[in-house]
This record gives structure tokens, C-alpha cells and sequence, in this order.
């Protein structure tokens, strides 16, 4: 059993936690120092940066040279360059890509492949840019207790890991009357990270042994601003719900409330690497 010193100390922090307003905040790592000179984490590869007119089909490459596992779509962008400015190149009417996601394991390479549509869409000879987004899904538990005495298993004694990106909790364990679910995102890879606004809440219903989707943000195909290498974002999640929680026993105790119920909880938090590849269309 720990003191009941520190275990005073923990609470006051949890009760100072709910006062916690600011959504995001960008901090720098002045610790971070890159050295020597490194691989991007991630980029995009042509066998050829000159490429003919009037090409259909360009087949290129997704470097993942981190430690972790990402996803991506067969979805891509084109741009020309024109007047010094990027400029996007209109896709075919009715063109829709397949929603499928595609595995980019750890420290791997994996092809992908860009159709012009030669015959529908004019090109110009000049420079042009491919972009495509992958993607990883952070996963992180944590506990609601009614107080710091009855957890169990509360305490993660798990050796902490550095990886390229990583989502940490401010507390493990929280105490009924918390509002909100504040984490921070850092970035210790040297490409830029675009956390997204959507998330999703889990609670874990023990009695049937499986996770049941408990509350989430309505999905906006937006980012809460961008996390540059070296860079840490402070996230907070506020519970706007009145809904009453239906894994509650006691449900007149939790209706109309904002604050989480004692139990085991999951959260997923989606972040986007957003890549580009510069090539030359020429005769």
C-alpha cells in the first residue's frame, strides 16, 4: 500500500486536472537533438522523377522506416506547380477509390500506384507532386475508480518504450467527477504529424468480456493542427453527453452527468503522416 502522503498529493493533481481548459498546446522537446544525418521516417519513392507525357500508369514506393505499423488507402492527390504555386489537378467526374486500407508494417516498403487518365484529364509539360496520407491508431487504457484506495491492477508497472510517436495519459487512473481526458502527443520522428479530431471512447463491459463503443466525437475529416519533430501536443477531451450511461447499474446516480463511471476504459486517438513526391512531366 502506498503512503497516505502520496496518495494525497495524486488526488489534489486529479481534482487540479478537471480546472484543465486549453484543448491543445504545442510544446518543443529541447532534449530532441537529431544526429548525424537520418532516414525521413517516412517517404515516397519513383523509380524515375522524369516522366514521359502521356504516361497512364505510375507505380512508386511507401518507405516506413519507423517501429511502428501504419495503414494506407488507394487514395492520392495530384498537384502541378504554377506560378509558384501548387495547384491541384481536377480527378475525372465520378472517379471514386476503393475505402480499403492497406498494411505498411514496420521498417518496410510497400508499392503503390498512381493513374493519370491520360484520356480524360489534359496534362502540361512541367513539374507536378504525388501526395498521399498514411495513418496509425494509438490504443491506450486507463482506469475510473471511486477512489484511489479500491483500484486494482490500477498501476501500470509495464517498462516504458520510446517509439517514433507515442500518446501518454496523464494519469492511468482517474477518479469519479472527472470531466475530461487529458493526453499528450509526441513526436520524436523528423517528419511532421497531424493528429485528427475524431476519437473514440471505449468502455469495457467485464460481465460479457468485450469492449462496447461508450461515447465519440462525430468523425470531421480534420486535424487539431500539426505536431512538428521534436514537438509535443497537450489534448484534452471534454464529455459533452447528457446521455445516460447505459452500462450504468445505478442509472438515476449517473443521469444527466457528464463525468465517468467506475470502470475500465479505452481510447483511440488517429494520426495522419501526410507525404509528397515531386516529378517531372516531360515530352
Amino acid at each position: 500500500m502506498k503512503p497516505l502522503i502520496v496518495h494525497s498529493l495524486i488526488f489534489l493533481s486529479l481534482l487540479n486536472l478537471s480546472c484543465f481548459q486549453k484543448r491543445e498546446t504545442v510544446k518543443s522537446d529541447e532534449d530532441y537533438k537529431p544526429s548525424g544525418i537520418q532516414k525521413p521516417a517516412f517517404y515516397l519513392s519513383f523509380p524515375t522523377d522524369t516522366i514521359p507525357l502521356g504516361t497512364e500508369l505510375l507505380e512508386g514506393f511507401i518507405h516506413n522506416n519507423t517501429s511502428m505499423d501504419f495503414t494506407f488507402g488507394a487514395d492520392y492527390s495530384l498537384d502541378y506547380h504554377e506560378d509558384s504555386v501548387w495547384r491541384s489537378v481536377v480527378h475525372p467526374e465520378g472517379l471514386a477509390f476503393n475505402s480499403m486500407a492497406y498494411a505498411l508494417p514496420d521498417n518496410d516498403s510497400i508499392s503503390f500506384k498512381v493513374s493519370f487518365f491520360s484520356d480524360e484529364v489534359k496534362y502540361e509539360l512541367g513539374k507536378y507532386r504525388v501526395r498521399k496520407t498514411v495513418s496509425t491508431r494509438f490504443v491506450q487504457d486507463f482506469y475510473v475508480v471511486d477512489s484511489l484506495y479500491s483500484a486494482t491492477d490500477a498501476w501500470k508497472d509495464d517498462p516504458i518504450v520510446e517509439k517514433e510517436y507515442e500518446l501518454m495519459l496523464q494519469f492511468d487512473t482517474l477518479i469519479v467527477g472527472e470531466d475530461s481526458v487529458s493526453f499528450t502527443i509526441k513526436n520524436n520522428s523528423n517528419v511532421e504529424v497531424f493528429p485528427l479530431e475524431f476519437y473514440i471512447l471505449q468502455y469495457y463491459d467485464e460481465e460479457n468480456d468485450r469492449w462496447l463503443d461508450y461515447y465519440y466525437h462525430s468523425y470531421k475529416p480534420g486535424y487539431i493542427g500539426v505536431i512538428k519533430p521534436g514537438q509535443s501536443m497537450d489534448c484534452t477531451i471534454h464529455l459533452n453527453t447528457k446521455q445516460p450511461y447505459r452500462f450504468s447499474k445505478e442509472k438515476e446516480l449517473y443521469l444527466n452527468k457528464y463525468f465517468l463511471r467506475p470502470g475500465k476504459y479505452r481510447l483511440y486517438k488517429d494520426i495522419d503522416i501526410v507525404l509528397n513526391k515531386e516529378f517531372y512531366l516531360l515530352p
